[in-house]
């Protein structure tokens, strides 16, 4: 199994009801595997926090494995795309923020074992 090979299996999913209710199975069945190196990324999140707050309850049950940071929906992400660049390099109002959310998971990242 994949998450016996690495030191933290990093879920990524979306915000919607869908994805939250099949990643809630996936950690049920990583738990009755005993497979606890994982953790949960919330991406294509919308930048407002009113979203977030709305989606407290589904979250609830993955709080202990989810990421405290996440990875806002930002059109800079297709524009850096289309230019071959990651997003850093890109002249964009938003770019710096969309660069910022992944240097804070990764920070975030580094600071767990498992």
């Amino acid at each position: 199994m994949l998450a016996h090979a690495c030191d933290c299996l990093v879920l990524p999913t979306t915000p919607d009801v869908l994805a939250l209710d099949v990643l809630t199975l996936m950690g049920v069945y990583l738990e009755d595997a005993a497979i606890e190196n994982y953790r949960v990324l919330l991406t294509m999140m919308p930048p407002s926090q009113r979203m977030t707050k709305a989606l407290e309850p589904l979250l609830a049950p993955l709080q202990p494995r989810l990421f405290r940071h996440c990875v806002r929906r930002y059109a800079v992400y297709q524009r850096a795309a289309q230019q071959g660049q990651i997003v850093s390099a890109v002249k964009a109002a938003k770019a710096t923020e969309a660069w910022q959310d992944y240097d804070l998971i990764g920070q975030e990242r580094l600071s767990f074992t498992g």
